[in-house]
């Protein structure tokens, strides 16, 4: 049985994503699964519209004219991720893993 606090540290994130996880996948911390939680867990940011520009560039680059020009509707990216099942919780973003 591990506390919350062994598996923050086991798992090298913040207890509050552990948390966010447990909630949304309605387990216990001693249910959590390290793989599955992984493949969900996306990282820490403030909304979904920044999670979707980080994307963006992480899959683009930031020399690419779209990025440059400002060609990418954020705020609609960001609305389409969270209709496939993305979701943030406390800043915590997850996909449906």
């Amino acid at each position: 049985m591990s506390t919350l606090e062994e598996l923050s540290d086991e798992w090298g994130v913040d207890e509050s994503a552990i948390e966010a996880y447990c909630s949304n996948y309605h387990v216990s911390h001693d249910e959590a699964d390290k793989d599955h939680f992984f493949d969900s867990y996306c990282g820490e940011w403030d909304d979904l519209e920044q999670y979707a520009e980080d994307l963006v560039t992480d899959i683009i680059g930031t020399d690419n004219w779209l990025v440059q020009n400002n060609y990418v509707a954020y705020d609609r990216l960001a609305y389409d991720l969270q209709c496939e099942g993305y979701w943030i919780d406390g800043g915590y973003v997850f996909r449906p893993a």
